[in-house]
């Protein structure tokens, strides 16, 4: 969550920084124009100058909610993607005098058509893990793709006893 903040507060800089720079070429055409006469410029500029701080600024206040709807989606995707895994794996073990599989790539294409990817990595991040003694399994999110929802690394995970687990 860290890195979003980070990103930003560079985004805020960069808004402030272009505001300050357009206000000096504002100043600067307005003491030119005051020389030749001419206000017809200045006032246009001004105008322009206004609608593009006024654009950076609402995109400013209107992005991280945007960008948290979206990791949001693609937590909900990927835990979606998890429960059709579990199902396959489900499937899997009841084919196969109950034993789950020893690897994913078993489940293709006879129980999923693909191994989905997770939509916030945009690649297969998905771990599996199976134990005998017990016949159970997990299948989690590898790696720290949806910390922007305050998701811990390698979640959210599935598995045969419990279910999906978020956190």
């Amino acid at each position: 969550m860290r890195r979003g903040k980070e990103k930003s507060m560079l985004f805020l800089l960069v808004i402030l920084a272009l505001f300050l720079v357009s206000l000096v070429l504002i100043i600067s055409g307005l003491i030119s124009n005051i020389r030749d006469g001419r206000k017809v410029l200045t006032y246009i500029a001004i105008l322009v100058c206004w609608v593009v701080s006024l654009g950076a600024v609402l995109s400013y206040v209107f992005l991280p909610g945007y960008l948290y709807a979206d990791a949001t989606k693609k937590r909900a995707s990927c835990k979606e993607n998890l429960k059709k895994i579990a199902v396959a794996l489900e499937n899997y073990c009841g084919d196969n005098s109950g034993r789950y599989p020893t690897d994913l790539s078993k489940l293709s294409p006879l129980y999923l058509k693909e191994i989905p990817a997770c939509p916030a990595a945009n690649r297969a991040t998905y771990t599996y893990t199976s134990s005998t003694a017990p016949d159970i399994f997990t299948v989690y999110c590898a790696g720290d793709f949806h910390e922007r929802v305050n998701t811990k690394s390698n979640y959210p995970q599935y598995d045969a006893q419990d279910g999906l687990i978020e956190q």
